[in-house]
């Protein structure tokens, strides 16, 4: 009998969902690093083309403001980092919900903020790619 609560337990919890939100996870992980890494080619492959980012102050942000962002090397990263992950999915759209940190130095000037994140993720042939984002500022605790 416990051998086959071990088996119906491990069938359950391994689903395939748990394999899309793992593989959307590490997709998120992969961009947050690629921004630290200044690697445009890359994480230009992981926006979408139509990717928009609302900030907490209602300004939008393009795939291609995105991009000069993260080409900019006046930004020292020293934490580019989501944690608390959410991962919710119907078909093939996944919403990721977390706190991105961020942590550097722009030009002579520090800073350390958090950020309450919600992202939309679409699988477009067998890979996750992000259509859009909303970042609010959270309180310093």
């Amino acid at each position: 009998m416990y051998y086959t609560l071990v088996i119906l337990t491990t069938l359950f919890l391994t689903s395939p969902w748990q394999d899309e939100k793992a593989s959307l996870i590490k997709r998120s992980n992969e961009l947050d690093s690629l921004i630290t890494r200044h690697d445009v080619a890359a994480a230009g492959k992981i926006y979408a083309d139509e990717f928009v980012l609302t900030g907490s102050t209602g300004k939008h942000k393009s795939k291609a403001d995105m991009l000069k962002d993260i080409a900019n090397d006046k930004i020292v990263w020293e934490i580019n980092h989501t944690s608390d992950i959410g991962v919710r999915l119907i078909g093939e759209t996944g919403v990721l919900t977390g706190v991105l940190h961020q942590k550097g130095r722009i030009q002579d000037k520090d800073f350390d903020v958090r950020l309450a994140v919600t992202d939309t993720w679409v699988l477009k042939d067998g890979v996750w790619i992000l259509l859009a984002g909303h970042a609010t500022i959270l309180p310093k605790p």
